[in-house]
């Protein structure tokens, strides 16, 4: 799979993410109201969604909702 690609989905994934995760919407919500585009908040939040994720298969510990 090419990088685009995982760019896109990690895109995807966060825009259902910050509806069940109340502090990846915070961060979302945060940026937005610094005046941050969209677009580019929610590619932030794609971002720390990616760096938790890499943590929870290092660690071979579930995702956790809600913990920081």
């Amino acid at each position: 799979m090419k990088p685009k690609k995982y760019k896109q989905m990690g895109v995807e994934s966060s825009w259902t993410v910050i509806r069940y995760d109340p502090i990846l919407r915070e961060k979302y919500l945060r940026l937005r109201a610094r005046g941050v585009n969209g677009k580019k908040a929610i590619v932030a939040v794609a971002r720390t969604l990616a760096v938790r994720l890499r943590r929870c298969l290092l660690d071979k510990t579930p995702y956790m909702v809600g913990i920081d």
